[in-house]
């Protein structure tokens, strides 16, 4: 339990207790039982509360006390995508209810199950795995974001979510944007790399959802089996767009032996038995059916972007606000410096970014080299492109009345989640 006087910042306990009471179904038997609140995770993110009344557990997700850049902790936008996947095969908590009245405890905030497992945020949580485990479990991550890119967005009720069109030109647009909001100073890799990768575009395959924070620090193990993935988490900054994004976000914290550490938990990528970057790409790509080819566009742009947030997480701090912890204040050095080879410049050599190492589309060429007709893109020879796998997508449901029901319902599908809780955590720490 944190203090008394640290909750009560982040919430108030009986006021968030009388509108669980009145809001979600799980807890319509309590009485009298008070409220418990701990905190997870805070800081820059979104801060998670496990929330005990009786016998009940919950997690309540609510935007840092101070939020600096905006639509970083989109609460409402989590809230959605929770709600969206939960009738598909999708690993995630159940979502019960969210509250836009920021009376209620000072932000708007949603509450979802609380989940119980392990989260690999460091290669410890996955010691003694057996090479033939970490294989099944880096190959289960693989599979859970193709499954993620596989959803019928219209289906599941998430097509007008977000527009279908100019992902990666946005992207490279709402970065830069949000490097100029927070910035101490100028750098002018930044604004190089910013001005390269906006002439790079590549040429994006089918809208999906994207995750935007893919990694193995957030997806939730079963405690007694670690090749099994029970939770995605952290859907703050999930959108629709392309879904290679999410793929390059993926490689950028996938081992330690090739690329700059920025988490502890890449090194669960240099275990035993864990797939290869090129392996982890080529398993994407047979599953998928999509191109993989400019693949190191994606990573640079994940680094461009990790970059920008560890500087909003530094004006944070500017302004008097809680780090992120976990993200490191040299990354503009560490990071962007590793990975500019792509923009003609020196660095970044004998990396693995899943595919060849070749110069970014829109990189300076000899004159004597003609321009593609797509104009700086670089085409993928269509005998490249593996056939797409035939699959129907998962009707979807309307939520769960209760956890009972909800868990009777997908129980078939995803067996159960009440794994034992000895040393045991909920939803993950953010970065």
């Amino acid at each position: 339990m944190t203090a008394a006087a640290d909750i009560a910042e982040i919430a108030d306990p009986q006021a968030l207790r009388a509108w669980l009471l009145e809001r979600v179904e799980l807890l319509a038997d309590i009485t009298d039982e008070p409220i418990e609140l701990d905190l997870i995770s805070g800081g820059a993110s979104n801060v998670t509360i496990g929330v005990r009344i009786g016998p009940r557990e919950l997690v309540v997700r609510r935007p840092p006390v101070t939020a600096f850049l905006p639509t970083a902790n989109d609460v409402g936008r989590e809230y959605r995508f929770y709600a969206a996947l939960d009738g598909t095969d999708i690993p995630t908590p159940h979502a019960f209810a969210f509250c836009d009245d920021v009376d209620v405890i000072g932000a708007p905030f949603y509450v979802m199950e609380r989940l119980h497992g392990r989260v690999p945020h460091e290669a410890s949580v996955l010691s003694n795995m057996t090479a033939a485990e970490g294989r099944a479990l880096s190959e289960r991550f693989v599979d859970v974001i193709a499954e993620i890119h596989a959803v019928d967005i219209d289906a599941v009720g998430l097509g007008e979510v977000a527009r279908r069109d100019g992902y990666l030109e946005r992207q490279v647009r709402r970065w830069t944007d949000q490097w100029h909001r927070a910035k101490a100073a100028d750098d002018p890799t930044i604004d190089e790399l910013a001005r390269v990768l906006g002439a790079s575009l590549p040429t994006s395959p089918p809208t999906t959802i994207v995750h935007g924070d893919y990694r193995l620090g957030n997806v939730m193990v079963a405690a007694a089996d670690r090749t099994r993935i029970i939770g995605v988490f952290d859907w703050e900054m999930a959108t629709l767009g392309d879904p290679l994004a999410d793929l390059g976000y993926s490689l950028l914290y996938w081992g330690t032996t090739d690329r700059p550490v920025v988490h502890p938990s890449q090194a669960c990528a240099d275990l035993p038995g864990f797939l290869t970057p090129t392996e982890l790409t080529d398993r994407y790509a047979t599953i998928t059916g999509r191109a993989v080819e400019e693949i190191p566009f994606y990573v640079v742009l994940a680094a461009f972007k990790l970059t920008i947030i560890a500087e909003g997480n530094r004006a944070r701090m500017r302004h008097g606000a809680t780090p992120e912890a976990d993200i490191p204040a040299d990354i503009p050095a560490d990071l962007l410096g590793g990975w500019t080879a792509f923009t003609g410049r020196p660095g970044g050599a004998g990396v693995d970014f899943g595919r060849e190492r070749a110069a970014l589309p829109g990189s300076p060429r000899p004159r004597s080299e003609p321009r593609s007709r797509r104009s700086d893109r670089t085409a993928v020879p269509r005998a490249a492109r593996l056939p797409r796998r035939a699959r129907t997508p998962a009707p979807l449901e309307g939520p769960a009345r209760s956890l009972a029901v909800h868990r009777a319902r997908r129980g078939t599908r995803r067996g159960s989640r009440g794994v034992p809780s000895t040393g045991a955590v909920g939803a993950p720490p953010r970065r």
